[in-house]
């Protein structure tokens, strides 16, 4: 028995003697209602339904070549007890994805888009189809808990510097823990960022070729003959110090920040030197804003 908007029937009350001359009913809003999205992908493969919990604490994605082939979700059921559910078959060893971080893109980014987001939503569980592969994926959505907001994606801002070297990026935390610089004769040659999620540490990847004294602030990596422009220093600014210059203090000057937002992960280009540098950045309150001053150069 219901009421109006799906509110659920809790207990009744009314009037009586020898009968009952009067009867009424007590209803409960209930919370708005989840929301299904329907899976994407193809037909193939069996259906499969994780059901909904308290929010998603991890997922693991496995390749076979450049496909899709195993997903491996854990969820968080009371705040703690993790709860999980694999599919499709695993044949490389699947590579893992952190709340609150831009992952790298896993099998081809080609075909159709698509995404799955609801606003004033949150991510509860999945869904979809698979065999030997995963072959469509879909999601379960709740309503975001009263009074407490849904954390909007961090700023990606664009990097700076030349076009050489591979493309890299960190995706995005709730802070920055630490940063090693290594250096060259001709400029930055490696870079390496902590952050920080919650109570854990998220040691990041190194970027550029790191030299055989090994990462720190201030280290050497003499490297000649790079015909491409590169970040030939790097200074960095907290809300208590100023970092010295790393590299070469020469090249066109730049900086990466926005008012009233902090740096909460990088990205780039790095090959034997490191080529580019951008920045996620995320709204601050009463901090100043972590920024990057970096200049490049063209070295012949």
């Amino acid at each position: 028995m219901e009421g109006k908007g799906g509110a659920k029937l809790i207990g009744f009350h009314g009037r009586s003697g020898d009968a009952i001359d009067a009867i009424g009913a007590n209803f409960f809003a209930s919370s708005p209602p989840l929301k299904q999205l329907e899976p994407q992908g193809g037909n193939g493969g069996s259906a499969w339904d994780d059901g909904v919990y308290d929010g998603v604490k991890k997922i693991l994605i496995g390749q076979d070549g450049n496909r899709i082939s195993y997903v491996r979700f854990e969820y968080v059921v009371k705040g703690s007890t993790s709860i999980p559910h694999s599919h499709g078959k695993r044949k490389q060893e699947p590579k893992e994805t952190s709340k609150g971080k831009t992952s790298a893109t896993f099998g081809n980014a080609i075909g159709t888009k698509f995404v799955f987001a609801e606003k004033d939503f949150v991510l509860v569980g999945f869904r979809g189809r698979s065999s030997d592969l995963i072959d469509a994926l879909g999601a379960h959505f709740a309503p975001a808990p009263l009074n407490v907001p849904v954390p909007a994606p961090a700023k990606k801002l664009e990097a700076k510097g030349g076009n050489g070297g591979a493309a890299w990026d960190d995706g995005f935390y709730e802070d920055v823990r630490k940063i090693y610089v290594g250096q060259g004769d001709s400029g930055v040659s490696f870079v390496k960022f902590e952050y920080v999620n919650g109570k854990e540490l998220v040691a990041g990847v190194g970027h550029g070729k790191m030299s055989l004294l090994g990462t720190a602030e201030g280290c050497y990596d003499n490297v000649f003959g790079i015909e491409a422009e590169l970040v030939t220093m790097l200074r960095f600014m907290t809300n208590k110090r100023t970092s010295p210059p790393f590299g070469l203090d020469a090249g066109t000057p730049f900086t990466l920040e926005m008012k009233d937002h902090k740096i909460v992960g990088f990205h780039g280009k790095a090959g034997d030197f490191v080529h580019q540098v951008g920045v996620y950045v995320s709204p601050i309150s009463s901090l100043k804003p972590l920024r990057a001053l970096s200049r490049l150069t063209k070295i012949k």
